[in-house]
């Protein structure tokens, strides 16, 4: 046999890159509009990609590094579907952080609310309560990584974009540069896209990873 008809399909996908990837089955109208204040699943969609780019315990992905866009029922071509990244050249990096350190991320994010904040950050690994009526820094509860409540001495690694890693919007007040385990080179872009050839549906349900306390 021809040596050059014996890659594997998905060898394939990758030398031609997108284009020969199959539709994603979009099961409901999607937008972007709400990343800067709730849970969003394009945005889940997109901490889900970073954290499988390094398969980290949990990822975060701010609302600021989602553009907005927007998606109707119906098959999408997963070149479409990266749009809904705003700076798609923007790498993944690993920071080890406790979970104080996570509860203390998801309450800076949580600090503007109601109001929109870039900040916001959207989740992977992680589900918790949040209590909007209560004080700031006072919001978040019942922090999960899985099935298992999040520890605050525990030590787990965190995926997010490399400019937050490094501190932007403010989280060098939450964790130093030193934090920082390793920049993985991956782009956002190759992370979606590695993730898509996994997901053949989107919007099929919400996970209730972000959860508001009704009040």
């Amino acid at each position: 046999m021809n040596r050059k008809w014996t890659r594997t399909v998905p060898q394939l996908m990758m030398i031609v890159g997108l284009s020969l990837v199959l539709a994603i089955d979009i099961k409901v109208d999607l937008d972007t509009s709400t990343v800067k204040t709730e849970e969003n699943l394009l945005g889940s969609l997109l901490a889900d990609s970073v954290r499988a780019a390094d398969k980290s315990d949990v990822a975060f992905v701010p609302a600021s590094a989602i553009a907005e866009v927007s998606f109707k029922k119906g098959p999408v071509q997963p070149e479409a579907l990266g749009k809904v990244i705003d700076h798609p050249e923007d790498t993944v990096s690993i920071v080890r952080l406790s979970g104080d350190q996570i509860r203390r991320a998801l309450e800076h994010g949580l600090a503007l609310y109601p109001q929109k904040s870039s900040s916001f950050l959207q989740v992977s690994g992680i589900s918790f309560t949040v209590d909007s009526s209560a004080p700031r820094e006072k919001r978040v509860s019942g922090l999960k990584a899985g099935a298992a409540p999040v520890l605050p001495e525990k030590f787990y690694s965190v995926a997010m974009p490399t400019p937050i890693a490094e501190g932007a919007l403010l989280f060098h007040k939450i964790w130093a540069p030193a934090s920082v385990e390793k920049e993985t080179g991956i782009t956002l872009k190759d992370a979606l896209t590695r993730h898509l050839m996994k997901v053949r549906e989107v919007g099929t349900k919400s996970e209730e990873r972000i959860v508001f306390r009704k009040t």
